[in-house]
């Protein structure tokens, strides 16, 4: 009894510690693969899942790791090793990879669903976007301006209303009004009505917080309320797909929602694709204007400035024409600020296609290598006293291309919204 005993311990002894190296090898192993500088695992399993929440988020955990150990670092995403760049140099290099590796993203699957473009990689991917960009051609957006002006003039319309002094909605009308540019100019009629747009705004500001907060907590269990809201949302895009099919344009106006229909391989993917456009498109469009709209009411000598540019140039009722925005050069600049200031979209991410060497290190291939935009945007080396908000460095300061890239870097991986 008391040997059987003591054979049984053995076995399990030697099973944990057999079970401990296939772990450490697994793990901890990795981290002599790479001689990139960074953070060390702090939980076996999370990786540094743990230090990325306590830290405020991935945006601001990268930028304490880049402050402390330079331009190329690595961190462990629960099991896997991450790079993370973000000089223009660096960029350079990363700028013909196209697959995103999808774990980063995962928390928007249930969200955009698994057919979202923005989570599908090799010849699939690069054949939606190029047939889907079609839609983002100048051409195509020439068309749009109608439109958009309509839409700004509601704005101006319903904020003149206001008293002196009374506060104003602006987030709340602001991303209305962007999910309608959007959603109008590409998908149809469906959200001209501002209650849809408003019912539509609000299920989506109740899905947001919650799937972002799952790029740190993957194992988390969405709420009811955000399967519910999510389940409403694919509802709206399924009605405004099946009224295309059953209309189809008849003059010539073809829109995004056509090319989707025509490009995808199921009803699903239809779905995903109009979701995806829909909230991508609105999601940082709404939230520049209102960012933008704040800092010109802190800063009120640069919004005097804009409007003496925007009478200069376009008049006061003459009306838009688009060889004309290239004569508005301090507002492209406030917009640009604007972007690197707010840090909407702080971070892309792409797999290595081949073994790349970056700041004297070997990155292999398959790697995971995030681009922490918001720390290309605070860079003091390009953007002298970062801190502030200074629209004329644009004009004032030499900014390449790849020192400043808000809406990504690598070719027809690119937000079409810029």
């Amino acid at each position: 009894m008391e040997l059987g005993f003591i054979i049984v311990v053995v076995i399990i002894f030697w099973g944990v510690l057999a079970w401990g190296f296939i772990l450490y090898s697994h793990f901890y192993g990795k981290k002599n693969a790479l001689t990139i500088p960074g953070a060390v695992a702090s939980n076996l399993f999370l990786g540094n899942l743990h230090d990325i929440i306590t830290g405020g988020g991935l945006a601001k955990y990268l930028a304490k790791l880049h402050a402390k150990h330079g331009p190329v670092v690595s961190f462990w995403w629960e099991s896997t090793q991450v790079v993370s760049t973000y000089t223009a140099d660096a960029f350079k290099k990363q700028s013909h990879w196209f697959n995103r590796p999808e774990f980063l993203f995962a928390n928007l699957i249930p969200l955009i669903g698994e057919k979202s473009i923005q989570i599908t990689n090799g010849s699939k991917g690069k054949r939606l976007r190029s047939y889907l960009d079609n839609s983002f051609t100048h051409k195509a957006v020439e068309g749009y301006i109608p439109t958009l002006l309509d839409i700004g003039q509601e704005i101006v319309d319903s904020w003149d209303k206001y008293l002196d002094g009374e506060k104003v909605p602006a987030r709340e009308s602001l991303m209305g009004a962007a999910l309608k540019a959007t959603a109008q100019t590409s998908f149809g009629d469906y959200f001209s009505d501002n209650a849809a747009c408003r019912h539509f705004n609000e299920l989506y500001g109740k899905t947001w917080d919650e799937a972002e907060s799952m790029l740190t907590e993957p194992k988390k269990r969405y709420s009811d309320e955000f399967s519910d809201c999510v389940e409403k949302m694919r509802a709206i895009t399924n009605k405004i797909a099946l009224d295309r099919k059953i209309n189809p344009p008849t003059d010539g106006g073809r829109m995004l929602i056509d090319e989707i229909i025509d490009v995808a391989d199921s009803d699903e993917e239809i779905n995903d694709l109009c979701l995806t456009y829909i909230v991508a498109g609105y999601h940082n469009s709404g939230n520049l204007l209102t960012w933008m709209t704040y800092l010109l009411a802190r800063y009120p000598d640069i919004q005097e400035r804009v409007y003496d540019e925007l009478v200069t140039v376009l008049g006061k009722s003459e009306p838009f024409y688009d060889y004309k925005a290239n004569d508005l050069k301090l507002l492209k600049h406030v917009i640009d600020e604007t972007l690197r200031v707010s840090s909407l979209a702080s971070f892309a991410a792409r797999y290595a296609d081949e073994e790349v060497e970056i700041g004297g290190h070997k990155i292999p291939a398959g790697t995971p290598v995030v681009q922490a935009l918001n720390c290309s945007y605070e860079n003091e080396e390009v953007f002298p006293n970062a801190q502030s908000f200074d629209p004329d460095r644009f004009d004032r300061d030499h900014i390449g291309i790849l020192d400043f890239c808000p809406f990504g870097f690598a070719g027809k991986r690119q937000c079409p919204g810029q």
